[in-house]
């Protein structure tokens, strides 16, 4: 507590509740209470210096734990996916094809990457959600414990250190529970798939004469997995094929709606014979001629690779997960305990497990060569192999013997923080805090196979006494199985078990980390108190992995994985300064100027800085102006780092060779190929043009911090002759540089010769022969070499309109304008990517919610929308047919009934209209960006003993 007389006038705007976002919170206001003479100071997100009913100059966005249960959100990561300011990062509907990730839950603001968000919890860090990498899973945090999310949208590394780029998200745990609460929720689509339910106990009370207080949460969540085949629009898929029409001016590509399965690959198998047919294995192991269906697709390209919907091809649709299934435990335990009147000792203990799984084709072979003498082979396959001199044949096969390939993850996060603040004066405080965050991962990959036993099985053969033995000596006597690929169910299951194999990996990331902050009142000034906050903070980053050994020596089905182990720490000092210039005067209500520097000691990227400034402005008190200029840097991390060398073959071009050397852009080309050696008129060998070149993947220790220039400029409105409504505006850009972006060799070997000399960063990713100058090596990993150039426009508004006779109205609407949207991965000119207006980045995304309460009763509509694009911005009419896509807003309608103070209903409709993916082949199967569940319904409880 704190006891300032001179800044009671400024306790004034309390904070507005919202449905979805609290809108008087997003201009950084937070009301306190006044008795007397005392007021608490509350720290709010963006600043470390606990302020006083002021206004922070960064904007805000409030959301409470209680929004997300009205809205039927389990996850809070599902309600950070709707604000028009973020977009989804790794998530259950995007991480199905990628091996480490299935399940994760990771937020993106600005849409700059999860790992330039910064995951708070009650203004700590937390532990990575995912081995070698930075950013939080938000699995890890239950609703049921959500006071409120703090989100700030801006260059935040001088307040809280690296990753805080685009923006700071700071969960904020509640601490006001007393008793026991049960919640329990369920949502039930229309169309079955997709479930989700979710049960908490929370439980809280004083103790020890109210010394101790203490809040315990259990929540066990479950999310159903979604298949392809489990609503019509997805089963229904949208693609496209080669137009038939060659004519003038008719576009290259065309929509084609409809399930297009492969002509030339099957479960059974299917191989062409010299006689031009293609034949493939009835259930019974008989051989007879594939059945094309309606008949392959017509027309140029490669459309005879696909046929008609009733085909008997591999059809995708059949296989995999649009969203990945999530069952989580989350428990947590969070006490508070008095030392004295001053002082209080205070822990956070959370424990998560959760298991997930991603889902793929089965192992498939398109190089299967079956010889004539094979052992299997039906008589009529024999005989057609004799009369049309095959000696052998390629059976393009999905071995679905094996099952599809999944991919199980399980993972357990422990976490154990403990601190103590207090007061060290009237006017300074003090708060020091300890913690040490684990994960471990377990990966385990079923439905493998080891590949040298499939080539040895398959290869079967009689043997002199009219046995079918494996070819060979050296496998039958390891064991071998024969087995047989000719047909669907002909294996045994003997030879299932033979070639059949299971590949895991685990994987443990460890966070310790420490921190000092001191604030208070440094001296009074006409306008008020100079205000400051000084930290220090240490922190440890540990990454390992334990791939199985298999995957280490690449014996198992399209997978070679090595071992990891990297660390990094930083030492960071930090000073914020809080100024209120002027007050009360002609045209200065109040101004106040921020001002917060950051100095960053890595061990493995180097000293570096950050720095913010920030000015308040309400030339009336109904009127507020604020603007921020900052500097945030991100620090590379662990996978980036030290991600181990794996093996890998490309194929590409030497830009120096005879004739490609004269097409460079201008003269630098030339110049530096004969500057590193080759002479003119030089070739490479003929060997490496008849080949696929060997190199490897991995990390970069030597990549150095991504460095963001911001700024943020705004207005605040609260009429005082309009009680309830309020209005923000504020106009944000980000210019990063040095952003890190994986390079291949193609580009490494372009742009090496393409620069202004041979000193940049691309010519050290490959190596020449010293004698005859081919490229002998290369390695494809990640440089400072992309940038970043984004700006937009964000507003908000509120009004709140009460009744005496028809219950509380209440309108919000939160939309970001995005003005620019500019990458470019090489810092070359012709790499750069405009995608402002693209389906990925649209011009608008906005919510809207219109919300009424009555007595006990409580209901909302709302609306998310997101704004017509494009798929390509340089799109021409000849390129295709299916460009554009539409507008798309999803309502939802929600509604709550609280029958006594201790019970309470919750109820609604989500996707009311049922609204599909556009029909566009992009995005037909929600692409993380559209609602892929249809409407649902749902219903949760929540009673209080």
């Amino acid at each position: 507590m704190m006891k300032i007389n001179s800044l009671c006038h400024a306790v004034k705007i309390a904070i507005f509740a919202t449905t979805s976002t609290t809108l008087m919170a997003s201009t950084g206001v937070f009301a306190a209470e006044q008795e007397g003479e005392n007021i608490e100071r509350i720290e709010v997100t963006g600043s470390k210096i606990k302020r006083i009913g002021e206004l922070s100059p960064t904007p805000v966005t409030v959301i409470t734990g209680a929004e997300m249960m009205d809205m039927g959100i389990t996850n809070v990561a599902d309600i950070l996916n709707k604000l028009p300011s973020s977009t989804v990062g790794i998530s259950p509907e995007t991480s199905n094809n990628y091996i480490f990730a299935n399940g994760l839950n990771k937020t993106d603001l600005r849409g700059l990457g999860s790992d330039r968000t910064l995951v708070l919890v009650n203004g700590r860090r937390f532990v990575a959600g995912s081995n070698g990498d930075s950013a939080v899973d938000l699995n890890t945090i239950p609703t049921a414990m959500v006071s409120r999310m703090e989100v700030i949208t801006g260059g935040a590394s001088a307040v809280y250190g690296s990753d805080a780029i685009a923006g700071v998200i700071n969960i904020i745990t509640r601490t006001d529970v007393e008793g026991v609460e049960f919640d329990a929720s369920y949502i039930q689509p229309e169309q079955s798939g997709g479930e989700e339910s979710q049960f908490s106990i929370t439980a809280g009370g004083n103790f020890l004469e109210d010394k101790l207080s203490t809040v315990f949460n259990f929540t066990y969540a479950e999310q159903k997995e979604l298949r392809p085949t489990d609503r019509n629009f997805l089963d229904n898929p949208v693609g496209s094929i080669y137009n038939p029409d060659t004519s003038k001016g008719a576009p290259a590509r065309i929509l084609y709606e409809g399930r297009k399965p492969l002509s030339w690959l099957n479960e059974a198998g299917t191989f062409v014979a010299n006689d031009d047919n293609r034949y493939t294995f009835a259930d019974d192991g008989s051989m007879r001629l594939f059945d094309y269906g309606e008949g392959v697709i017509l027309g140029p390209g490669n459309n005879g690779n696909y046929c008609g919907p009733s085909c008997e091809g591999y059809d995708p649709v059949d296989y995999g997960l649009i969203r990945t299934p999530l069952e989580r435990m989350v428990f947590t335990l969070n006490t508070d305990y008095d030392l004295n009147d001053g002082h209080k000792i205070f822990t956070e203990i959370t424990y998560v497990d959760y298991q997930s799984n991603g889902e793929s084709t089965p192992v498939f072979h398109t190089s299967n060569f079956i010889q004539a003498d094979n052992a299997f082979l039906p008589e009529e396959t024999r005989q057609l192999m004799a009369d049309t001199g095959m000696s052998k044949f390629n059976l393009a096969r999905l071995d679905r013997e094996f099952g599809s390939r999944t991919y199980n993850q399980d993972r357990e996060t422990m976490r154990f923080l403990v601190g103590i603040e207090g007061a060290i004066s009237d006017d300074w405080d003090y708060a020091f805090h300890a913690q040490r965050g684990q994960l471990e991962e377990t990966t385990l990959w079923k439905g493998q196979i080891w590949d040298q036993r499939y080539n040895d099985a398959k290869d079967a053969v009689f043997d002199a006494d009219g046995n079918i033995v494996c070819r060979d000596a050296e496998a039958r006597a390891a064991g071998c199985v024969p087995l047989n690929l000719l047909g669907e169910n002909q294996a045994s299951q003997e030879a299932i078990n033979w070639v059949g194999t299971s590949a895991g990996q685990t994987a443990k990331t460890t966070q310790t980390s420490a921190g000092l902050v001191v604030s208070g009142a440094l001296f009074d000034v006409p306008a008020g108190y100079v205000s400051a906050a000084f930290s220090v903070d240490y922190r440890k980053e540990e990454s390992e992995t334990k791939p199985d050994q298999a995957l280490v020596d690449g014996t198992i089905f399209g997978n070679t994985v090595n071992p990891m182990s990297g660390e990094y720490d930083v030492t960071e000092f930090a000073a914020e300064f809080s100024i209120p210039l002027l007050s009360d005067t002609f045209l200065v209500h109040d101004l106040g100027l921020d001002l917060a520097y950051r100095w960053m000691d890595y061990n493995t990227a180097g000293q570096d800085d950050a720095w913010k400034v920030g000015l308040n402005w309400a030339p009336i008190e109904d009127l507020r102006f604020r603007a921020t200029r900052s500097k945030s840097v991100r620090a590379p991390n662990i996978g980036e780092l030290f991600s181990p060398k794996i093996q890998t073959f490309e194929s590409f071009t030497d830009v120096c060779d005879k004739i490609n050397v004269e097409l460079g852009p201008d003269a630098n080309r030339k110049r530096n190929c004969q500057a590193t050696g080759l002479p003119e008129g030089w070739n490479p060998t003929e060997e490496w043009y008849l080949s696929n070149h060997p190199g490897s993947n991995a990390g970069n220790p030597d990549l150095k911090a991504e460095t963001s220039n911001d700024y943020t400029v705004g207005a605040v409105y609260t009429p005082s002759y309009l009680d309830g409504f309020s209005i923000t505006v504020d106009y944000w850009a980000f210019e990063i540089d040095d952003a890190i972006n994986y390079i291949g060799v193609d580009t490494a070997v372009r742009y090496c010769y393409d620069s202004e000399s041979l000193d940049n960063i691309y010519c050290d990713l490959f190596t020449r022969d010293a004698t005859t100058g081919d490229i002998i090596d290369f390695v494809q990993s990640p440089v400072n070499s992309a940038s970043f150039n984004v700006k937009g426009l964000d507003i908000e508004g509120q009004y709140d309109i009460p009744t005496d006779s028809f219950g509380d109205f209440r309108i919000h609407v939160i939309a970001t304008y995005l003005e620019q949207w500019e990458y470019n991965p090489t810092g070359f000119e012709e790499d750069l990517q405009v995608d402002v207006g693209e389906y990925t980045d649209p011009r608008w995304k906005a919510m809207f919610s219109l919300g009424w309460k009555y007595d006990a009763l409580s209901l909302e509509a709302r609306a998310n929308y997101r704004h017509s694009a494009v798929e390509d911005n340089e799109w021409k009419p000849e390129n295709n047919n299916y460009n554009d896509i539409p507008s798309h807003t999803v309502w939802d309608f929600t509604g709550s009934y609280d029958f006594t103070d201790d019970f309470s209903l919750r109820f609604g409709v989500l996707n009311a209209f049922d609204l599909e993916p556009p029909r566009n082949p992009y995005v037909y199967d929600g692409d993380g960006y559209y609602d892929t569940t249809g409407r649902a319904f749902f219903l949760g409880a929540n009673y209080k003993l």
